[in-house]
Protein backbone atom coordinates (compact mmCIF):
# COMPACT_ATOMS: atom_id res chain seq x y z
CA UNK A 1 0.00 0.00 0.00
CA UNK A 2 1.38 3.57 -0.83
CA UNK A 3 1.38 5.85 1.63
CA UNK A 4 -0.64 8.50 -0.72
CA UNK A 5 -3.49 6.30 -0.30
CA UNK A 6 -3.46 6.72 3.50
CA UNK A 7 -5.81 8.98 5.11
CA UNK A 8 -4.25 12.43 6.08
CA UNK A 9 -3.21 13.00 9.34
CA UNK A 10 -4.77 15.47 11.56
CA UNK A 11 -3.28 18.68 11.39
CA UNK A 12 -4.15 19.90 14.62
CA UNK A 13 -4.62 18.71 17.66
CA UNK A 14 -7.60 18.10 19.38
CA UNK A 15 -6.89 20.62 22.54
CA UNK A 16 -3.55 23.00 21.97
CA UNK A 17 -0.96 22.91 24.68
CA UNK A 18 -1.38 25.16 28.00
CA UNK A 19 0.24 28.16 27.81
CA UNK A 20 3.61 28.18 29.03
CA UNK A 21 4.11 29.35 32.71
CA UNK A 22 6.41 32.32 32.90
CA UNK A 23 9.81 31.41 34.55
CA UNK A 24 9.51 27.68 33.72
CA UNK A 25 11.05 24.84 31.69
CA UNK A 26 8.81 22.66 29.60
CA UNK A 27 10.37 18.98 27.50
CA UNK A 28 8.32 18.27 24.46
CA UNK A 29 8.62 14.56 22.86
CA UNK A 30 7.37 12.82 20.24
CA UNK A 31 8.02 10.08 18.08
CA UNK A 32 6.14 9.16 14.83
CA UNK A 33 5.81 6.21 12.90
CA UNK A 34 5.58 5.58 9.10
CA UNK A 35 6.12 2.83 6.63
CA UNK A 36 7.28 4.70 3.74
CA UNK A 37 8.07 1.43 1.59
CA UNK A 38 4.51 -0.03 2.23
CA UNK A 39 3.01 -1.46 5.43
CA UNK A 40 5.19 -4.65 5.00
CA UNK A 41 8.33 -2.80 5.16
CA UNK A 42 10.38 -1.69 7.79
CA UNK A 43 8.62 0.99 9.93
CA UNK A 44 10.46 4.43 10.13
CA UNK A 45 10.93 5.99 13.72
CA UNK A 46 11.07 9.90 13.78
CA UNK A 47 11.62 11.23 17.47
CA UNK A 48 12.33 14.49 18.77
CA UNK A 49 12.80 16.20 22.03
CA UNK A 50 13.38 19.73 23.61
CA UNK A 51 13.66 21.65 26.51
CA UNK A 52 12.21 25.10 26.43
CA UNK A 53 12.78 27.92 29.27
CA UNK A 54 10.06 30.25 29.50
CA UNK A 55 11.62 33.67 30.96
CA UNK A 56 10.27 35.52 34.09
CA UNK A 57 8.64 37.87 31.68
CA UNK A 58 6.71 35.63 29.74
CA UNK A 59 7.10 36.26 25.94
CA UNK A 60 9.27 34.30 23.55
CA UNK A 61 11.07 31.25 24.70
CA UNK A 62 14.79 29.76 24.79
CA UNK A 63 15.37 26.24 23.73
CA UNK A 64 17.96 24.67 26.13
CA UNK A 65 18.45 21.49 24.36
CA UNK A 66 17.09 19.56 21.34
CA UNK A 67 17.15 16.12 20.07
CA UNK A 68 16.32 14.20 17.27
CA UNK A 69 16.59 10.45 16.12
CA UNK A 70 15.50 8.85 13.39
CA UNK A 71 15.42 4.57 13.33
CA UNK A 72 14.02 1.84 11.23
CA UNK A 73 13.06 -1.46 13.14
CA UNK A 74 11.74 -4.39 11.18
CA UNK A 75 8.57 -6.14 11.17
CA UNK A 76 9.82 -7.68 15.12
CA UNK A 77 10.96 -4.40 16.15
CA UNK A 78 14.35 -5.33 15.41
CA UNK A 79 16.42 -1.61 14.86
CA UNK A 80 18.41 -1.47 11.61
CA UNK A 81 19.68 1.10 11.70
CA UNK A 82 19.38 4.43 13.94
CA UNK A 83 21.34 7.64 13.28
CA UNK A 84 20.16 10.88 16.11
CA UNK A 85 21.52 14.49 16.74
CA UNK A 86 23.42 14.89 19.04
CA UNK A 87 24.31 11.57 18.27
CA UNK A 88 26.15 9.90 21.41
CA UNK A 89 29.15 6.96 21.37
CA UNK A 90 27.25 4.32 21.48
CA UNK A 91 24.42 5.00 19.77
CA UNK A 92 25.51 2.17 16.88
CA UNK A 93 25.27 -0.38 19.85
CA UNK A 94 21.31 -0.48 19.56
CA UNK A 95 21.13 -1.69 16.11
CA UNK A 96 20.17 -5.60 16.20
CA UNK A 97 18.36 -4.70 19.81
CA UNK A 98 14.68 -5.22 20.04
CA UNK A 99 12.25 -2.37 20.52
CA UNK A 100 10.76 -4.12 23.84
CA UNK A 101 11.33 -3.47 27.53
CA UNK A 102 14.92 -5.01 27.74
CA UNK A 103 16.21 -2.29 25.96
CA UNK A 104 15.21 0.45 28.94
CA UNK A 105 17.91 -2.15 30.06
CA UNK A 106 20.69 -1.64 27.16
CA UNK A 107 20.31 2.40 27.24
CA UNK A 108 20.91 2.34 30.80
CA UNK A 109 24.06 -0.16 30.69
CA UNK A 110 25.21 1.40 27.17
CA UNK A 111 24.21 5.23 27.68
CA UNK A 112 23.93 5.63 31.37
CA UNK A 113 25.41 9.58 30.85
CA UNK A 114 22.40 10.49 28.75
CA UNK A 115 20.56 8.49 31.43
CA UNK A 116 22.64 10.50 34.45
CA UNK A 117 22.15 14.19 32.63
CA UNK A 118 18.47 13.90 31.65
CA UNK A 119 19.18 14.69 28.43
CA UNK A 120 16.48 14.65 26.26
CA UNK A 121 17.62 12.00 23.85
CA UNK A 122 17.56 9.58 26.24
CA UNK A 123 13.40 10.54 26.83
CA UNK A 124 13.14 9.72 23.22
CA UNK A 125 14.83 6.72 22.73
CA UNK A 126 13.51 5.05 26.14
CA UNK A 127 10.34 5.65 24.24
CA UNK A 128 11.40 3.30 21.23
CA UNK A 129 9.73 0.20 23.25
CA UNK A 130 6.31 1.45 24.03
CA UNK A 131 6.30 3.31 20.45
CA UNK A 132 6.99 -0.21 18.65
CA UNK A 133 4.39 -2.21 20.30
CA UNK A 134 1.70 0.86 19.96
CA UNK A 135 2.60 1.16 16.03
CA UNK A 136 2.30 -3.02 15.98
CA UNK A 137 -1.32 -2.06 16.87
CA UNK A 138 -1.58 0.51 13.92
CA UNK A 139 0.09 -1.30 11.16
CA UNK A 140 -2.91 -4.02 12.34
CA UNK A 141 -5.59 -1.77 11.81
CA UNK A 142 -4.86 -1.99 8.31
CA UNK A 143 -5.75 -4.98 7.53
CA UNK A 144 -9.10 -7.50 8.41
CA UNK A 145 -6.53 -10.90 8.16
CA UNK A 146 -3.09 -8.88 10.19
CA UNK A 147 -3.39 -11.92 12.77
CA UNK A 148 -2.79 -14.25 9.44
CA UNK A 149 -0.60 -12.23 8.04
CA UNK A 150 1.89 -12.59 11.07
CA UNK A 151 1.26 -16.15 11.31
CA UNK A 152 2.19 -16.82 8.01
CA UNK A 153 5.43 -14.16 8.43
CA UNK A 154 6.14 -16.63 11.47
CA UNK A 155 5.91 -20.04 9.33
CA UNK A 156 7.99 -18.26 6.51
CA UNK A 157 10.94 -17.34 9.28
CA UNK A 158 11.25 -20.75 10.58
CA UNK A 159 12.39 -22.26 7.38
Amino acid sequence: MATATLTPPPRQTANPSPARAANSVRRTSSIDVSWPDGPDSDRLMIGTARDMLTPPSGGAGKVLDHSRFEARLDNNKVINSITAEPEPANLKRLVGERGGGHLRLFLKDTMPDLLERGAPLYLVLDDISGTSLVSAFAWSQWHDDWGQMIRDRMSEEEF
